[in-house]
Formats: structure tokens, sequence, C-alpha cells
């Protein structure tokens, strides 16, 4: 479903979903092209920033661990305009809001205005479960643990996206659910106040093998998921949008799940066979077609240029992009991420890298 956020107020209100999206196994959209524009487009630059910070895993929900310095820092020195946030919790959200409204030189715009959040796991309703669920947490809390505080909303777990100029209206389009991880995905999308027809998106998609095996069981999702998303951005675009959207995708760029992404101009060694509509703003640069790495853990990477993999993506429409760049940052290791002791702040402040970089898009004012 979709869902409308207001700008004032919490709650959500179904709005009507559009076929094109839910018939989510569907590659391709009729007509391709959107209706004659009334008015000539405009160029429009946007510096863009990434990243998953496992805000849960790896800090325990706490904003005491050199996290949110080292975010506001990065998005201010790379005077991000854009940012999405994936594994954040609510209470390192609202850290992260007020760090950029007061950390001084190019500060943010009002919280209202500039932020959004959406919960992929709810800290009200956290139930660990299985062996030694005692042990286990949610943005630092637990219900049935005596090692952790209770849960209440403050430990809600989720996306977040972040635009220096003000959103418009927003909308969330939840999708297809992953029984194996317990969590709600979202692609969450803001349109600019002073260009509706430039949309903003962030998400977060599953993991799961390739769609090939065992079907059926949940293990399909991950593909099904990049079809809404790309569902969704081929809707916006007959609109007339500009649609942007950046995150942890959980998938390679030369994965046979992106091949109706990538536009066939990329195709090479590195990433063959795609036949989309679509450039990641990295696929130019180190590696063609494929990027620079974001992800240094699990099972080996498919890249043709290194060791490690690359997940972490920003992806617009090939026909509204003229130039574009994208940068892979090394991991700060200066983070107290050691949840359970009180150790100097000498550890990883994430387990993916940050990216950021810009583009000049194409849109319709």
């Amino acid at each position: 479903m979709i869902r409308s956020l207001s700008n004032t107020a919490a709650h959500w209100t179904p709005l009507l979903l559009s076929l094109s999206i839910a018939l989510s196994g569907c590659s391709e959209a009729a007509p391709q092209e959107p209706a004659t524009q009334t008015q000539q487009p405009i160029q429009t630059g946007l510096n863009v920033w990434h990243w998953n910070v496992a805000g849960s895993v790896l800090h325990g929900g706490r904003i005491t661990t050199g996290l949110i310095e080292r975010m506001g820092d990065s998005i201010r020195n790379n005077n991000a305009e854009f940012v999405t946030v994936n594994e954040i919790c609510r209470k390192q959200y609202t850290a992260l809001i007020s760090n950029l409204q007061g950390g001084g030189g190019s500060q943010w715009n009002t919280a209202e205005s500039f932020a959004r959040f959406r919960v992929m796991k709810s800290g009200a309703s956290f139930n660990p479960g299985g062996e030694q669920k005692e042990l286990q947490q949610l943005c630092g809390c637990n219900p049935d643990s005596p090692y952790f505080p209770t849960c209440t909303e403050e430990n809600d777990y989720g996306l977040a996206i972040f635009y220096k100029n003000g959103f418009g209206s927003t909308e969330s389009l939840l999708l297809e659910d992953d029984p194996n991880t317990g969590e709600d995905y979202w692609l969450l999308c803001g349109t600019s106040a002073l260009l509706p027809h430039l949309r903003l998106c962030g998400t977060h998609v599953t993991w799961s093998p390739n769609c090939i095996a065992r079907p059926g069981i949940g293990i399909c999702t991950t593909g099904t998921q990049l079809n809404q998303i790309r569902s969704y951005l081929d809707m916006r675009y007959l609109e007339q949008d500009t649609v942007i959207v950046g995150g942890d995708f959980n998938v390679e760029p030369n994965d046979f799940r992106l091949d109706d992404w990538y536009t066939s101009a990329v195709n090479g060694r590195n990433n063959p066979d795609n036949h989309g509509r679509y450039h990641e703003l990295d696929d130019n640069d180190i590696c063609p077609g494929y990027g620079e790495i974001t992800f240094e853990h699990g099972t080996p990477s498919h890249n043709l240029c290194g060791e490690f993999k690359k997940i972490d993506l920003f992806f617009v429409r090939a026909a509204q992009v003229s130039d574009y760049d994208l940068d892979s940052r090394g991991i700060p290791q200066t983070c107290d991420t050691n949840v359970d002791t009180d150790q100097l702040r000498n550890n990883p402040c994430s387990d993916h890298h940050k990216i950021d970089g810009y583009a000049s898009l194409s849109v319709v004012p």
C-alpha cells in the first residue's frame, strides 16, 4: 500500500495503490514516456549522502557513541542536501535532527520540514524469541531481560530521509513482507518544497538468495521488493516527476535482479545484460558499471574488480540526469560501538561505508 504522511500529524492515511506497483512481477509498464510536458525542465544540482549506520546492532540505540557527531560532520562537510539513513533508531534520528539544526555553519531547516522517519521494527511491540532471548536487544531495549530497559517507541528502528531545503508532501510504499526478518520494508519519499516534481526517496531492501530456489517461502522477497520500487519510479516518471532513490539495496550492481534497472549504456565486463532505464550514480567511476565497494562482510562478492561488495546505491532515470558521481568513504574507526562495555571510541562506527556524491538533474519546475 501507499500511504501519505501529513507534514504536521503522525498518522498515516491510505491512498489508492497503483496497479503498476501491485503487479510487482511485471518488468515493463506501458506507456514508457510521460504525456507531453507543458513546461520545459530546468537543470538543478543535488548533493546526496547515504549511510547504513547499524544503529541498533552496533550502537544499541545509544546517542553517546560518537555516531551522531560523525554523521553530522560528514553531512555538513560534504554539503549534502539529500540524506538517507538505514538502520537508525528513533533516539538517534532525533539527535541527528538536533545536530543538523545546531551544528553551526550550514544549518538545516526546521525538523517538521526537513526530516522523515519510518518504523521498520516497533520498539513498543518488540518480542525477542529463540535461544538466549534475554540477550537480544532492539535499539537498547528488551522487555524480557534483566540486562536491558523495557521497550517504548523511543526504541523504534527504521529508515530516515532528510532534505535540507524542506519536504513538501511525503508518502511511503510498504514493500513485500519478508517473514524471515520480522521487519517492515518501505520506500519513503518526499517532494521538494521548492520543486514539487523533484521526488527524493530512501529505501532498505531485504536480503534473500536468488529467486530460483525454493520459491514461495519468502526467499524471493528481494526481487519482488526491487520490482515494486522500480514500478513506483516508472509510474512517477510518467507523471513528469524526477525521482532519485538511495539506500541499502542488498544486491550487487551486477545481480540479475537489477538488469531491468541499469541502462544498457553501462553494459560491459563488470555488469553485463542490462536493459533498464536508470543510472546508478557510481556506474561510471572505479570499476565501470559496478562502482566502489560499500560492504566488507558476508558472502564473497561477485565483483570482478575486487573481493568486497557494493550494495549501497543511488538510482536516477537516465533520461533525467546529465552529470553525476558517487564516492564510497572509509568507515570511521572512532565510535564506542562495543555496546556491552565502556571502551574508548576506537571501534568501527558501522559495518557499511558512507557514500556521497552529486547529480545534475532535469526537473519540471
